[in-house]
Order: structure tokens, then sequence, then C-alpha cells
């Protein structure tokens, strides 16, 4: 019976000391899955936020790279605004300098056109006043002055006659001929008295084509 009791004792403790060791294999098992399960956070949570650090430097990137590319076509359409506004001052400063040649042209041509009319205007001056003087020295004709409005100063031309045609209608068709009055526009006057178309110049009284002057007023 002691033996019996012993070894029923020994088996009590053996069992307890088994039951013992599975529970402690328990908590150590219940251990190690907590420490895993809390080392899988850790690393799940640590992979998160390296992913999060990863988007937040590729965010910043791509945000460099967008912004730099911007500033560079920014820069490039600064550049092509200036290069075409130094096209369009190159270009306006060419325009400028061709109106300035061509005004210049004109200019020249027009004082060249204006010298040459004075050359002429004077030619015919010297020649009507040379025919002027040769008339005037011919027996032969009747010579008579007419002065002509002017609003500063008053014009004075001579005529010449042949004495048989030296009448105020001669004398208006000649007035007609240099200055283009019609013969119906033309008055003519003799000593404050209007003489007609079929008044003989040297008949009038006291009449000296050296002395006597005509008046003439259009009409």
């Amino acid at each position: 019976a002691a033996a019996a009791a012993a070894v029923a004792e020994e088996e009590a403790a053996r069992r307890k000391k088994a039951e013992e060791e599975r529970m402690e294999q328990e908590r150590i098992s219940r251990q190690l899955t907590a420490e895993t399960a809390a080392a899988e956070q850790r690393r799940l949570r640590e992979a998160l936020e390296a992913a999060a650090a990863r988007d937040a430097d590729l965010k910043q990137k791509m945000e460099r790279e967008a912004l730099a590319r911007t500033q560079a076509r920014e820069r490039q359409e600064t550049l092509e605004r200036e290069r075409m506004q130094r096209e369009e001052s190159k270009s306006q400063e060419r325009e400028a300098r061709e109106q300035e040649r061509a005004r210049l042209v004109q200019l020249q041509r027009e004082m060249a056109e204006q010298d040459r009319r004075a050359i002429e205007a004077k030619k015919r001056e010297e020649e009507a006043l040379a025919r002027d003087l040769e008339n005037l020295a011919n027996p032969e004709l009747v010579s008579v002055k007419v002065i002509f409005p002017n609003d500063d100063i008053r014009e004075v031309y001579r005529y010449h006659f042949v004495p048989h045609r030296a009448t105020v209608k001669e004398l208006k068709n000649m007035v007609q001929k240099e200055f283009g009055y019609a013969v119906a526009q033309q008055r003519f006057f003799y000593k404050h008295k209007e003489i007609f178309d079929d008044q003989v110049l040297t008949a009038l009284p006291k009449f000296d084509p050296k002395q006597a002057y005509l008046r003439f007023y259009p009409s």
C-alpha cells in the first residue's frame, strides 16, 4: 500500500510538472505570439511610414520637376517674347529708315523739280522780257500796260498789238490765253472809266503807250 501510494504521489507530481511545463509552454507561446504580432505591427507601421515618406519624397520631386519645367517654359517664353520684340524693333527701325530714305529721295526730287521749274520760269521770264523789250522797240507795234489787282501788290503786265488790232476785245483775248479769264469775266478801265470790247486803244483820249495804264478787274 505504501508503494502504491508512493507511485500515485510520484504520478501526481509528474502530471503536475507536465501541466506546469505545458502551461509554461503556452505562456511562452502566447508571449511569442504577442511579440510576433507586435513586431509585425511595427514592421507594417514602419513599412507604411516608409511608403508615406517615399510618396512624400516622390510628390516633392514631382512638384520640383513640375516647377522646374514651368520655370524653364516661362524663361523660354520670355526669351521668345524678347526675341520677337527685338525683331519687331528692328523691323520698325528698318521701316523708319526706309520711310526716311523715301522721304529724302522725294524731297530731293521735289527740290530738283522746283529748281527745274525755277530755271524754266526764269528762262521764260527772261525770254518774255526780251520779247517785251523787242516789241516795245518795234515802231510797228502798239504797247499798253495793264494793272492787275493783287492782295499785296499790283501786278503790271505789258501787251503789244498790231495797230489795227489794238482793241479791248483783242486785249481780252490775250488775257484769256495767258490767265484763263473768260472774255465775259473781264472788265477794263481807263482813267476810272470802263472801256468796252470795240474800243480802239490808240483812240483813247490822251493815250500815250509809254505813260497810260489800263486797269483790269475780274467780274
